[in-house]
């Protein structure tokens, strides 16, 4: 019996002893349900802010979605108008291209006096001295180049053509003998333009020796270069740059006139196939084609007033505009429009195209 009671004992205390082990792990459970009912609580707290910060992205980028659109709706409201206006200038551009110079540059007569003072003489007729009384009654120096009553119909023509051409340049380029109206008086067609000072050629005569500083040489032909770019800009080549066509104003700057030869051609690319047997323009200032078309293929392009610009440059500064050599066909006369004793040489070799800048730079100091 004591045996038993000592066994009821020992299996009670066992018990006992697996309750309490019992209880412990099932306190640590709670405790960690506890702690992980606290991370939960946490998370689900992280989890509100996140959604209440992704709303905010959400309406933000939303905000900013109809922000951007309707500046871009006014973006392509503002590119119509845009259009619109563009057009509506082009059109108007096209229209003064076409323009008739007889209908927006005419003069009253009563405002143009005609002096008796001879300034030039070209290859449609003489330029005089002039007043024009402007609206405001200002009166103002001007150079008239008139056009004879009695002219052959190709010459009306060529006249009527450097009118157009001068013009068109007068609105588009600023190296150019400004053209301030036309005019019928005493039976004869006007073109009234700014009188200049002098052109260059008087310039470099009244020079020691005839021959300008490289400075002054180097001035002109940077404003030269400058002009003659515009007008290839304004699709006009000039076929007939020479000292004598390049004028100054009372601030030095030049001017180039005399536009009797010019042509005002489609593209950069565009050529003029003048015929064989024309020749016109003044040999020491012309391009090798423009001289002789038989031996040097016949059509010009915009590279014949950088060749003349090349020419103007050696005679401002050595008072010869070739080098001495002639071209296989010297008895060929060209027709040659307002050439002077200086220019009267017969026109260099395409050879000597490269030597054009060392003549320069080598020749002697007079």
């Amino acid at each position: 019996m004591k045996q038993e009671e000592t066994k009821r004992r020992e299996a009670g205390a066992k018990h006992m002893a697996e309750i309490a082990d019992i209880r412990a792990q099932l306190a640590q459970a709670e405790a960690r349900a506890e702690a992980a009912e606290a991370q939960h609580g946490e998370f689900q707290a992280r989890f509100v802010e996140l959604q209440a910060q992704h709303d905010g992205t959400i309406r933000s980028m939303t905000a900013e979605m109809s922000t951007l659109t309707a500046e871009r709706d006014a973006a392509v409201s503002r590119e119509g108008e845009l259009r619109q206006i563009i057009e509506a200038l082009e059109a108007q551009l096209a229209e003064l291209r076409k323009f008739q110079p007889a209908q927006v540059w005419e003069r009253d007569p009563e405002q143009v006096e005609i002096l008796d003072e001879k300034l030039g003489e070209g290859g449609f007729g003489v330029v005089t001295a002039g007043i024009l009384t402007d609206e405001n009654g200002r009166k103002v120096k001007v150079a008239l180049k008139s056009l004879p009553g009695a002219m052959l119909d190709k010459d009306r023509e060529a006249f009527e053509k450097e009118l157009k051409t001068l013009a068109h340049a007068s609105l588009h380029c600023s190296g150019v003998c400004r053209l301030l109206g036309i005019t019928v008086k005493e039976g004869r067609k006007l073109l009234i333009m700014k009188r200049y000072q002098g052109s260059l050629a008087q310039r470099a005569a009244a020079q020691p020796g005839g021959v300008m500083d490289v400075d002054n040489a180097i001035r002109f032909t940077l404003q030269m270069a400058q002009s003659v770019t515009e007008l290839h800009a304004a699709r006009i080549l000039l076929a007939d740059l020479k000292p004598e066509n390049i004028l100054l104003d009372e601030y030095d700057r030049i001017a180039i006139c005399d536009f009797g030869l010019s042509h005002h051609i489609q593209s950069s690319i565009s050529a003029i196939c003048p015929s064989k047997s024309s020749g016109a323009g003044t040999p020491n200032y012309m391009a090798p084609e423009q001289y002789d078309p038989d031996e040097f293929g016949g059509c010009i392009t915009y590279k014949a007033d950088i060749w003349a610009a090349g020419c103007v440059l050696l005679f401002s500064c050595n008072r010869q505009a070739s080098l001495g050599r002639q071209y296989s066909n010297p008895d060929r006369a060209p027709n040659v429009q307002g050439s002077t004793s200086a220019s009267r040489h017969p026109a260099t070799s395409p050879r000597e195209r490269d030597l054009r800048t060392q003549a320069v730079l080598c020749a002697p100091a007079r």
